[in-house]
């Protein structure tokens, strides 16, 4: 319980950091290592990008909410911070070059 709650400070500054400069309207939601940016004020097909995009990095996301539109992370308690904070600054980066050169 106290690496969940040690990881999740991690992300949670991360993401409370980083994301409302790509973007004041993206809500993030979250706890423990399970997180979600929702991107339903944009495109429907912004998430699906987003995700093609990190997997092609290496980053493994899903998507979830209504219509898809919430990238989710999930990491694994066991990840070391170095690797987690290396996926969050992937997701981050692709995020904005998303927001910045959307699809039609």
């Amino acid at each position: 319980e106290a690496e969940c709650k040690r990881k999740e400070g991690i992300i949670r500054e991360f993401l409370e950091t980083r994301v409302p400069k790509i973007a004041d309207n993206l809500e993030v939601r979250g706890m423990g290592v399970m997180w979600g940016i929702d991107f339903g004020e944009y495109s429907p097909l912004m998430a699906y990008d987003i995700r093609r995009r990190c997997f092609e990095k290496g980053v493994i996301l899903e998507l979830c909410g209504r219509e898809d539109t919430v990238v989710k992370i999930m990491a694994a308690i066991t990840i070391p911070d170095d690797i987690l904070l290396k996926g969050l600054g992937i997701v981050c980066d692709v995020m904005a070059e998303a927001v910045a050169n959307p699809i039609e």
